[in-house]
């Protein structure tokens, strides 16, 4: 018979204990929530600049909803510790504004801005006034008529007269295109509108000298076409230069010096009809105002609608600060929102491609040192608000790493490199094997081996005793195929051999003592669970047989009765069985737990550092995850997890550091988590923890990727058909001082006087102990009466003793918490 509580005293001490939360607020792995910057509407084109020459970066908003234009100022003063901090004022301007630019209009040494107003067909001018105590103001916006439908504007000294031009691309709808050029006068007034046609549809504008000849030229990307507007001075410009793109719709352009010929050239974002993924084109210069084309992406990002006046973005920036141009795209793949980066070589080609998942879909962005520590962050207009990620090295923000696979994948394992040099990740998907290495610091694929039947489930383990492990691929077809992880691309198969019917869970592990781990398949059509030895050996191979029950949905081992053999537990459509194992490779059913009929996953750990494992399973329907407790006893205790995440997988491993194993499942929560509870030492967990992964995760890999010595995350996202990467974040340990846990008094004995001395300093109006980390016996960072409660139940009930550095040992707390330090109380 099965119990859902033990007596009543030990029930409450559990839980209140596990009420108190995690006894450090600093998260596991870096998922920092961003910066976000309401603003007065949508963004539809943003500008990063020191608008106010204070040092510190500026963000200019254009609001085509409400026909505004927001300024984030950084705060004066704001400091290292609040980088992000601005001030935003918002300003009135025309109909409609889509583009918006920057420059010193009027000679006072300000940048002042101007935007496209397309609905008004103008271009807004606002002039900036700087006080004597440095703050920084705009005037009113002045309206200038430029032609219809302005699109993009740029500021430029197209007449080399030392002052300031502007000049407009104009996208009349059955008209043909023209530019607008209003000639300043360097003190913020401008002469009247001279116009150029251009060609139909034009949509982006760079001005810079393409040829050389120290005069201005005009670039205009528009239908199949790119043309450049050579400058002849005193802003009269050439006949059109055509350079044609193969696609139809060139939706933005920016310039770069791609190819560090010391030469402006172009880079193109296109889409053939307004719906498909973009093409992006670098547009090498010549240097006589001509342009090679070349072909970067044809699935650069997303174009969405055109009549959701998004085009998607293109920018250009340094992002891994390594001296070569990047390019910067929206990304809108298949569930896939956010950025991608198309990283610069510096000879005209882009050698890889990185994907940044924001989660939505930002309407423009830059890379930026917005907090000046030297590594660029990124600034994405998203709706309503500017969102502003932090970067923590060059070409890395602080979100979670993301790597696109070829197929959806259902399984991860992290295996260990043969060099020692790092940590690959392999995924399983049907039919596919796909390989993840870390190249110059970021994961990517490197191997793929694609399979004539679907894949169903993996193992690793080094099945011939070599101390190099292998993968063995379960197949629907009732095969085990293990293949060699070596540098051969594709990996070479070692063993191919049947096992059973329709297969479904295979786990690896030494059931006999001989140091090479053997093969466990569960069967959904057989009734018998099926152990295979020596795997890699046709000669000596050997299967036996353990009869369970049909429906095997999952199987796990470990060491559950604590006597050094390897035991199992497999999920039959009838209850979990627990099987003990006799250290020679045989199994004898001893228990069976009834209430979890198909589980979908199990996993065997000792919890409490008692000796004696506990099993943590996950429903057939996903949506609880229990832990059983007292597996050979007649009455295993059950504990169920309740927020019903739909879970999918569960690891459990020391994350945190701190000696206790934690819990880290896999769930659909907001679209794709991984959910982690921190454990104690008496197996009890602290308040759940999500952090965000691609969508629909189905399985995570735990281990330290990146060398710093603090455990990773990798999650196999089936709906966005990526790995997601989540860097581990090393927890502080704090020295408090030298203490036995419980031990109030500092007598070196944890009595009834330390649990008396608890209640007194709490109901009592008493002092509190000198050493609160000694009554904190829960070490929940706290003094409450669940201390005194634990205290209690140690000494007269069998409970567990209090946590690390507990009642007979001498040493530090190995928790990070705010109770002020002990000194030294105690000898080791």
């Amino acid at each position: 018979m099965l119990r859902s509580r033990r007596t009543r005293f030990l029930w409450l001490a559990a839980a209140l204990a596990a009420s108190a939360g995690p006894a450090s607020a600093q998260r596991l792995f870096r998922d920092s929530e961003p910066t976000r910057l309401p603003l007065a509407g949508f963004a539809t084109d943003l500008l990063v600049d020191d608008l106010d020459r204070d040092q510190r970066l500026d963000i200019a908003v254009a609001h085509a909803d409400v026909g505004r234009v927001s300024v984030l100022w950084s705060a004066r003063g704001a400091g290292d510790d609040a980088p992000f901090s601005f001030a935003t004022t918002t300003h009135a301007v025309g109909l409609g504004p889509l583009f918006v630019a920057s420059g010193d209009l009027d000679g006072d040494g300000a940048p002042d801005l101007v935007a496209a107003s397309s609905g008004s067909a103008t271009v807004s001018v606002l002039l900036q006034r700087v006080g004597g105590n440095g703050s920084a103001t705009l005037a009113a916006a002045r309206e200038l008529a430029v032609g219809p439908n302005p699109r993009a504007v740029a500021v430029a000294d197209l007449d080399a007269d030392g002052d300031l031009d502007l000049v407009t691309i104009n996208f009349p709808a059955f008209e043909v295109g023209s530019l607008s050029i209003l000639l300043g006068d360097g003190r913020g007034a401008f002469a009247g509108e001279m116009r150029h046609d251009i060609g139909d549809n034009p949509h982006a504008l760079v001005v810079d000298d393409f040829d050389g000849d120290g005069i201005l030229d005009v670039a205009v990307a528009h239908t199949f076409t790119v043309s450049c507007f050579r400058g002849e001075g005193a802003a009269r410009f050439a006949p059109a230069v055509r350079t044609t793109i193969p696609v139809a719709n060139p939706r933005a352009m920016v310039r770069g010096d791609f190819d560090r010929d010391a030469m402006p050239d172009l880079a193109v974002l296109a889409d053939e009809s307004g719906f498909q993924n973009g093409w992006l084109f670098f547009v090498r210069n010549t240097g006589s105002g001509s342009f090679e084309p070349r072909l970067v992406s044809d699935d650069a990002g997303s174009v969405p609608n055109p009549f959701t006046q998004n085009f998607g973005f293109l920018a250009v920036s340094d992002v891994d600060a390594d001296g070569d141009d990047d390019l910067v795209t929206q990304l809108d793949i298949d569930r896939r929102i956010g950025v991608r980066i198309h990283t610069g070589a510096g000879d005209g080609t882009f050698v890889e491609r990185h994907d940044w998942l924001l989660g939505e879909r930002p309407a423009d962005a830059e890379f930026a040192d917005i907090d000046g520590d030297g590594v660029p962050d990124l600034i994405a207009a998203i709706g309503s608000s500017i969102t502003v990620y932090r970067g923590i090295a060059p070409g890395t923000i602080d979100v979670r790493e993301s790597v696109l696979l070829a197929a959806p994948p259902r399984e991860i394992v992290a295996v260990p490199r043969r060099d020692a040099s790092g940590v690959d990740l392999w995924t399983l998907s049907s039919r596919v094997v796909e390989r993840l290495s870390r190249v110059e610091g970021r994961f990517a694929v490197t191997t793929r081996a694609e399979f004539a039947a679907a894949l169903v489930d993996l193992a690793c383990a080094d099945l011939d005793g070599d101390g190099i492990p292998e993968l063995a691929l379960l197949d629907l077809l009732g095969r085990v195929i293990v293949v060699a992880l070596d540098d051969e691309s594709p990996p070479a198969i070692r063993g191919d051999f049947a096992v059973g019917a329709v297969p479904s869970a295979i786990a690896a592990a030494d059931f006999d003592g001989d140091r090479v781990p053997e093969l466990v398949v569960a069967d959904r059509a057989d009734t018998a669970l099926r152990i295979v030895f020596a795997p890699l050996d046709g000669e000596r191979r050997e299967t036996r047989s353990v009869d369970l029950g049909s429906g095997q949905t999952a199987v796990a081992a470990g060491d559950i009765d604590g006597d050094g053999d390897v035991d199992l537990v497999a999920s039959t459509r009838d209850g979990v069985r627990v099987l003990a194992g006799d250290g020679r490779g045989d199994f004898e059913v001893i228990a069976a737990l009834d209430a979890f009929a198909n589980a979908r996953a199990l996993r065997i750990a000792d919890t409490d550092a008692d000796g004696t494992a506990e099993l943590i399973v996950i429903a057939t329907s996903g949506v609880s995850l229990s832990m059983v407790r007292d597996l050979v006893a007649d009455d295993p205790w059950i504990e169920t997890f309740e927020e019903r995440l739909a879970y999918s997988s569960v690891e459990v491993r020391d994350v945190d550091g701190d000696g206790r194993p934690d819990l880290v499942a896999t769930t659909g929560a907001s679209r794709g988590s991984i959910a982690v509870r921190r454990g104690d030492n008496d197996g009890r967990f602290a308040a759940l923890e999500l952090y965000q992964v691609g969508d629909d995760p189905r399985s995570v890999a735990l281990a330290d990727f990146d060398g710093d010595g603090v455990l990773d995350a990798a999650t196999a996202d089936f709906a966005s058909r990526t790995v997601s990467i989540l860097p581990g974040v090393a927890t502080p340990r704090a020295d408090n001082g030298r203490f036995r846990r419980g031990d109030v008094d500092a007598d070196g004995r944890v009595l009834l006087s330390d649990a008396v001395r608890v209640l007194e300093a709490l109901f009592l109006a008493a002092a509190s102990p000198a050493c609160l980390d000694a009554g904190d016996a829960d070490d929940d960072g706290r003094l409450a009466l669940t201390d005194a409660i634990v205290v209690l139940a140690y000494l007269f009930q069998g409970g567990t003793a209090p946590p690390a550095p507990g009642p007979q040992t001498c040493g530090s707390d190995p928790t990070t918490d705010e109770l002020a330090a002990c000194g030294s109380r105690c000898e080791p």
